[in-house]
């Protein structure tokens, strides 16, 4: 348990198959907590063994279950900051059954009923429809901005970012890939502080490095999974799924690993050269929450040095701020979370969440109230 948990610490490209040990780890947290539970009536001794375990595992452990309860609310507090983080699938275009208009509307109609303060939006490339459907949905209530920022290959993911905001400027930020994305927006909040100077606020939006596996595996995956749990699953296919399925993984995680310690390095100057700019990153990380992906993006880093202790973690906000595991891609028996929050040491997560009543993609958005710290 104490080795999966970790795994995310290690360099996919230095360390291929023992930096995915974090795929499994919580098979090893089920397995320990039921050990506690079976030395309770049979040696209550050896309890202790899973109760130090388990201590010692807190970190990993509260990452992938963690035990804060929060109330999702409409409506923030002068004080404190909604934030979203949403792959839309194309706004919700692959939905069944639909015209193109009909899944945008009803797209945008969500998004404006949630009044968050920052919608970091992933597969959101924009059109000539989508920004006058804009126009109309968010035309009822208080000014709302839409900007994106398209992948340097063209034909790539698009980040937008809808705000309460003025968006002042933003900035690609340059990954080696095909099709995904990394960019960063700054937007002006009122001031908050006694010399009425308006605050800044860097928003980085990405879309990382997908497992690249195409709807027959997912299926094929999706299978193997139902048949196991009804005990009919044949052994050779499923050794053969499996080393499929890792060496994936495998391929798609030293793919990212460069692209974490890029938005690292731009996280890490950000806050180095601007320390009294909040940062909030946001997107489809595309890795699980015990992963280098996460775990450096968390830990900005400038590219080229051996240490920046000075600059603080970020702060995970569902770890934070939320109960239980908290998947956002639900589709072919994958039940994980990649999508994510994190902010500065600037603002404190109140409460976080995934919100299961969306079903126009692939990905439940996570919705985070965030408190400026005084």
């Amino acid at each position: 348990m104490l080795a999966t948990g970790y795994a995310g610490h290690l360099k996919p490209t230095e360390w291929p198959l023992l930096a995915l040990g974090g795929y499994v780890f919580p098979v090893f947290l089920a397995a320990t907590v039921a050990f506690m539970l079976l030395w309770l009536f049979v040696k209550k001794r050896f309890v202790l063994i899973s109760f130090v375990a388990l201590i010692v595992a807190y970190g990993p452990a509260t990452l992938y279950f963690p035990v804060v309860w929060g109330e999702n609310t409409d409506e923030t507090g002068e004080n404190e900051l909604k934030v979203m983080t949403y792959n839309t699938c194309n706004w919700g275009r692959e939905s069944d059954g639909a015209t193109d208009r009909d899944n945008f509307t009803q797209m945008l109609d969500y998004l404006h009923d949630q009044h968050a303060d920052v919608m970091c939006l992933q597969e959101s490339a924009p059109s000539k429809q989508i920004y006058e459907l804009f126009d109309s949905i968010f035309a009822d209530g208080p000014q709302y901005y839409i900007d994106t920022v398209m992948a340097s290959k063209g034909g790539g993911q698009a980040m937008t970012l809808i705000t309460r905001f003025p968006i002042m400027r933003k900035q690609r930020i340059e990954i080696a890939s095909k099709a995904n994305n990394a960019s960063a927006f700054w937007v002006e909040m009122p001031p908050r502080g006694d010399d009425g100077k308006p605050q800044m606020l860097c928003i980085v939006n990405c879309h990382l490095e997908t497992m690249g596996m195409s709807v027959k595996v997912k299926n094929e995956f999706s299978s193997a999974m139902h048949s196991m749990a009804r005990g009919h699953a044949e052994k050779d296919s499923l050794r053969s799924l499996s080393h499929f399925l890792i060496g994936k993984i495998s391929a798609a995680s030293q793919t990212r690993a460069p692209q974490a310690d890029i938005v690292s390095d731009f996280v890490a100057r950000q806050l180095t050269e601007h320390p009294g700019t909040p940062v909030l990153v946001c997107g489809d990380f595309n890795d699980i929450p015990h992963s280098y992906t996460r775990h450096r993006i968390q830990h900005p880093q400038m590219l080229n040095t051996k240490s920046d202790s000075d600059i603080t973690p970020l702060t995970d906000c569902y770890q934070a701020a939320a109960f239980g595991p908290g998947y956002t891609i639900y589709q072919n028996a994958m039940r994980v979370r990649i999508d994510n929050i994190l902010c500065s040491q600037h603002l404190t997560p109140v409460s976080t969440q995934t919100d299961r009543s969306i079903r126009m993609s692939d990905h439940f958005p996570v919705i985070s109230t965030l408190a400026f710290q005084r």
